[in-house]
Protein backbone atom coordinates (compact mmCIF):
# COMPACT_ATOMS: atom_id res chain seq x y z
CA UNK A 1 0.00 0.00 0.00
CA UNK A 2 1.32 3.50 -0.96
CA UNK A 3 3.13 1.91 -3.92
CA UNK A 4 3.77 3.46 -7.29
CA UNK A 5 4.43 1.61 -10.42
CA UNK A 6 5.37 4.02 -13.28
CA UNK A 7 5.97 2.00 -16.46
CA UNK A 8 6.53 2.94 -20.23
CA UNK A 9 4.80 0.58 -22.64
CA UNK A 10 4.81 0.80 -26.31
CA UNK A 11 1.44 1.61 -27.78
CA UNK A 12 -0.91 1.38 -30.65
CA UNK A 13 -0.48 -2.59 -32.41
CA UNK A 14 -0.77 -0.75 -35.65
CA UNK A 15 2.47 0.57 -35.13
CA UNK A 16 4.16 -2.97 -34.72
CA UNK A 17 6.97 -2.98 -37.06
CA UNK A 18 10.61 -4.45 -37.06
CA UNK A 19 11.66 -2.00 -34.13
CA UNK A 20 9.56 -3.57 -31.79
CA UNK A 21 11.14 -6.61 -32.95
CA UNK A 22 14.44 -5.55 -32.15
CA UNK A 23 13.89 -4.52 -28.91
CA UNK A 24 11.64 -7.76 -27.69
CA UNK A 25 8.79 -6.01 -27.32
CA UNK A 26 5.98 -9.10 -27.46
CA UNK A 27 3.20 -6.60 -28.26
CA UNK A 28 1.68 -3.04 -28.52
CA UNK A 29 -1.35 -1.97 -26.06
CA UNK A 30 -4.52 0.38 -26.61
CA UNK A 31 -5.05 2.61 -23.84
CA UNK A 32 -8.64 0.52 -23.43
CA UNK A 33 -7.02 -2.71 -22.66
CA UNK A 34 -4.47 -0.57 -20.02
CA UNK A 35 -6.81 1.16 -18.17
CA UNK A 36 -8.51 -2.80 -17.71
CA UNK A 37 -5.35 -4.23 -16.80
CA UNK A 38 -5.15 -2.05 -14.28
CA UNK A 39 -8.57 -2.02 -12.85
CA UNK A 40 -7.92 -4.20 -10.15
CA UNK A 41 -9.31 -3.53 -6.66
CA UNK A 42 -6.47 -1.62 -4.27
CA UNK A 43 -4.89 0.18 -7.37
CA UNK A 44 -5.78 3.01 -9.30
CA UNK A 45 -4.16 4.83 -12.61
CA UNK A 46 -2.55 8.43 -11.46
CA UNK A 47 -1.39 9.24 -14.96
CA UNK A 48 -2.04 7.65 -18.39
CA UNK A 49 -0.09 9.92 -20.77
CA UNK A 50 0.42 9.06 -24.46
CA UNK A 51 3.98 10.32 -25.57
CA UNK A 52 6.28 10.62 -29.08
CA UNK A 53 3.88 12.29 -31.26
CA UNK A 54 4.60 14.12 -33.08
CA UNK A 55 8.24 13.28 -33.73
CA UNK A 56 7.51 9.31 -33.47
CA UNK A 57 5.70 8.96 -36.83
CA UNK A 58 8.70 9.65 -38.52
CA UNK A 59 10.88 8.09 -36.53
CA UNK A 60 8.95 4.52 -35.91
CA UNK A 61 8.93 4.45 -39.91
CA UNK A 62 12.74 5.22 -40.24
CA UNK A 63 13.56 3.06 -37.12
CA UNK A 64 11.54 0.15 -38.30
CA UNK A 65 13.11 -0.12 -41.83
CA UNK A 66 16.83 0.21 -40.18
CA UNK A 67 16.23 -2.92 -37.87
CA UNK A 68 14.80 -4.63 -41.23
CA UNK A 69 18.25 -6.37 -41.53
CA UNK A 70 19.02 -7.21 -38.53
CA UNK A 71 15.48 -8.28 -38.04
CA UNK A 72 15.56 -10.95 -40.88
CA UNK A 73 18.29 -12.96 -39.21
CA UNK A 74 16.45 -13.66 -35.90
CA UNK A 75 14.69 -17.26 -35.42
CA UNK A 76 12.80 -18.90 -33.00
CA UNK A 77 15.39 -19.14 -30.65
CA UNK A 78 15.83 -15.62 -30.48
CA UNK A 79 15.63 -14.45 -26.94
CA UNK A 80 13.11 -11.43 -26.21
CA UNK A 81 14.26 -10.96 -22.94
CA UNK A 82 17.87 -10.55 -24.23
CA UNK A 83 17.07 -8.62 -26.90
CA UNK A 84 14.57 -6.22 -24.62
CA UNK A 85 18.10 -5.31 -22.37
CA UNK A 86 20.22 -4.96 -25.21
CA UNK A 87 17.29 -2.44 -26.52
CA UNK A 88 17.57 0.30 -23.88
CA UNK A 89 21.58 -0.10 -24.32
CA UNK A 90 22.98 -0.86 -27.59
CA UNK A 91 23.49 1.83 -30.40
CA UNK A 92 25.05 1.17 -33.78
CA UNK A 93 25.64 4.99 -34.58
CA UNK A 94 26.32 6.35 -31.36
CA UNK A 95 27.77 9.67 -32.76
CA UNK A 96 24.28 10.18 -34.54
CA UNK A 97 22.20 9.68 -31.60
CA UNK A 98 24.44 12.00 -29.54
CA UNK A 99 23.44 14.64 -32.51
CA UNK A 100 19.75 13.88 -32.37
CA UNK A 101 19.20 13.02 -28.88
CA UNK A 102 20.31 16.12 -26.80
CA UNK A 103 18.13 18.29 -25.27
CA UNK A 104 18.55 21.22 -27.60
CA UNK A 105 17.41 18.88 -30.48
CA UNK A 106 14.58 17.41 -28.71
CA UNK A 107 13.51 20.17 -26.87
CA UNK A 108 10.78 21.72 -29.20
CA UNK A 109 9.51 18.28 -29.43
CA UNK A 110 9.11 17.87 -25.44
CA UNK A 111 6.98 21.25 -25.89
CA UNK A 112 4.91 20.39 -28.64
CA UNK A 113 4.01 16.91 -27.33
CA UNK A 114 2.69 17.93 -23.93
CA UNK A 115 -0.58 19.02 -26.57
CA UNK A 116 -0.95 15.82 -27.10
CA UNK A 117 -0.28 13.28 -24.01
CA UNK A 118 -4.15 12.59 -23.88
CA UNK A 119 -4.69 12.55 -27.69
CA UNK A 120 -3.66 8.91 -28.30
CA UNK A 121 -1.54 9.24 -31.04
CA UNK A 122 1.98 8.76 -30.30
CA UNK A 123 3.70 5.96 -29.90
CA UNK A 124 4.36 5.09 -26.17
CA UNK A 125 2.23 4.97 -22.75
CA UNK A 126 3.78 6.63 -19.65
CA UNK A 127 1.36 4.93 -17.03
CA UNK A 128 1.83 5.77 -13.53
CA UNK A 129 -0.44 3.58 -11.02
CA UNK A 130 -0.62 4.06 -7.21
CA UNK A 131 -1.10 0.80 -4.62
CA UNK A 132 -4.06 1.70 -1.88
CA UNK A 133 -5.05 -0.23 1.18
CA UNK A 134 -8.64 -2.29 0.30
Amino acid sequence: PGGSLIISIPAHMSKWNESDEWAGHYRRYEKKELLNLFDRPGLTVKTLWNYGFPLSLALDILLGKSKQPEVSQFDEQTDKETLSKKSGTERKNKLLYRLISNNLMLSPFYLLQKCFFNRDVGSGYLVHVKKFKI
